[in-house]
């Protein structure tokens, strides 16, 4: 898996799906993907 961003804002990958993340800190980020959310 991949780092989470260590930053707050909403990013796209170039990947066909747009991704949000909403990290509230460095070490507790919530992935958005699709719907479905993922904690790291």
């Amino acid at each position: 898996m991949r780092e989470p961003p260590s930053f707050l804002g909403e990013i796209s990958v170039l990947t066909g799906n747009p991704i949000s993340v909403s990290c509230r800190a460095q070490t507790e980020c919530e992935l958005m993907w699709l719907g479905e959310d993922t904690f790291f």
